[in-house]
């Protein structure tokens, strides 16, 4: 399963066209679609897997940058928060001070992705209920 192929069964293109209705303002011209969706969803997921939960707003808006997307970080934001509602990840840690930004964790929906399950456990994760979760110590 591909990441917009999830997003397209867990969220529907009317709410996505009310979202960018609302929000037209915020969004200066970007139109949320899976697409992007689907590459915020993945950048999210390799900074959670790489940095321990730990994701940076800016690099989620320079990855949609350097994929040509026009961003800013109310893009950014609405798009975390609709990661968020529609249970693809979870805010662990909302705190969000200088060198210290905010860290979330993978859902058992967003595991789903064959790519990072595969590869979390080749990885030598124990259980794959517990990938993309903090340790802890």
């Amino acid at each position: 399963m591909l990441a917009q192929q999830l997003l397209r069964s867990n969220i529907a293109a009317d709410y996505l066209k009310q979202l960018n209705m609302v929000n037209k303002k915020r969004l200066h011209g970007t139109e949320l679609n899976y697409s992007i969706l689907a590459l915020a969803l993945c950048t999210f997921a390799k900074n959670i897997l790489s940095s321990d939960g730990a994701v940076p707003a800016i690099s989620i808006r320079r990855m949609l940058e350097y994929y040509g997307i026009s961003c800013n970080g109310s893009v950014v934001s609405i798009t975390t928060q609709l990661l968020i509602e529609f249970g693809f990840i979870l805010c662990v840690e909302a705190k969000y001070t200088t060198n210290h930004c905010r860290r979330y964790e993978l859902t058992e929906t967003t595991l789903r992705l064959p790519f990072l399950k595969d590869s979390l456990i080749a990885a030598g994760a124990a259980e794959p209920s517990q990938l993309g979760k903090r340790s802890p110590i």
